[in-house]
């Protein structure tokens, strides 16, 4: 039995699919409701703006984690029937569709939540509880999305891998236009910008969560033996932050690339075959004196190599810029303004 039919299941199509868009809606205003009669009875700082940026994650992980499987399912992405790349498609399927997920959605939820416990970030008391179970449930969505989004990458990736006589459905002399690789950038480009909002979003509410004077900057500067650390545990502390900065502000841009680099090699092996078949045609034309075929086989080579090397725009949002920035910058503002201090000095 493999790892996949281990952790096989439909636990999670069951429990996406269960939520339409009135389904979302409907819990999102009950959400509110109920946060918002706590609160009153329990005030917290900031309360209404946590609640807001968790809702907002909560709305659009779950909103990724059904387009994803949508893709997964779609079998008219990639009509190739018995070729390898559908093979590699439904390979990732049931990957898309492992217990995998949930098993370290819940780890991820576990580990975090007890570190902001052993932090002190959430007291326990019905506020406490109300953003315990939201905060968890946002982020168990969004880490099942995140491990959908890494699959797709790695079914990227598998296709890029392939040989070039196993990819049989492309446009011949323009591969960039075939239709499954349109489908494909599009997809890629819409998440890659989903969930670089969701890492933004979630370096917010975390850095909102740390309390002011947590870092004694001083003493970084001095240097000396004195703690500068003003938290609970600096284990837990370190811990966390460091897991946002590797699983967002370093991962998101090697994903990105990884994804962008796998579709123009797609492309430009796709090109190369399709030069290597018309120099073959070149030959034999030659060998047959018929040399008006062989200038319009050149031509037709100096057109495959002109043709686009991505099948849509590949430059970056100016969105896509702002959010990496933001992201970037809340971590510096949160954990090392002491470099503004300095430079204010």
């Amino acid at each position: 039995m493999s790892i996949v039919s281990l952790f096989r299941s439909d636990l999670l199509i069951k429990i996406i699919k269960h939520f339409s868009m009135k389904t979302t809606i409907f819990y999102t205003l009950l959400i509110l409701i109920i946060g918002s009669i706590i609160n009153k009875f329990n005030p917290y700082h900031n309360f209404y703006l946590h609640m807001c940026i968790l809702i907002t994650i909560l709305i659009i992980s779950l909103y990724s984690v059904r387009q994803l499987l949508n893709f997964f399912d779609d079998d008219k992405i990639i009509v190739e029937p018995n070729t390898k790349p559908v093979e590699l498609k439904i390979i990732s399927q049931k990957w898309a569709y492992s217990n995998l997920s949930l098993v370290i959605s819940l780890i991820v939820v576990a580990f975090y939540f007890f570190g902001i416990f052993k932090l002190k970030y959430i007291v326990f008391n019905p506020v406490g509880v109300y953003a315990l179970c939201l905060g968890a449930l946002a982020l168990f969505f969004a880490i099942v999305g995140y491990y959908l989004f890494v699959t797709f990458i790695i079914f990227f990736i598998r296709i890029a891998h392939l040989d070039v006589e196993e990819i049989k459905s492309y446009t011949i002399f323009s591969p960039s236009n075939s239709e499954w690789l349109i489908k494909l950038a599009i997809i890629k480009k819409k998440f890659q910008n989903i969930f670089l909002f969701l890492g933004f979003l979630f370096s917010l509410e975390y850095a909102l969560l740390v309390p002011k004077g947590a870092i004694n900057y001083s003493q970084i500067v001095l240097q000396n033996n004195q703690k500068f650390l003003n938290v609970e545990s600096d284990f837990w502390f370190i811990s966390t932050w460091l897991i946002i900065i590797l699983g967002i502000i370093i991962a998101f841009p090697v994903y990105v690339y990884l994804l962008h680099r796998s579709i123009k090699k797609i492309i430009g092996t796709l090109k190369r075959k399709t030069i290597s078949e018309l120099e073959f045609l070149i030959n034999i034309s030659y060998e047959n004196k018929k040399m008006q075929d062989v200038y319009d086989y050149l031509q037709m080579i100096h057109a495959v190599e002109k043709s686009p090397d991505y099948p849509i725009s590949n430059k970056l949002p100016i969105s896509s810029i702002i959010l990496s920035i933001s992201t970037i910058a809340v971590q510096f503002v949160k954990i090392i303004p002491f470099i503004a201090e300095k430079i204010n000095h």
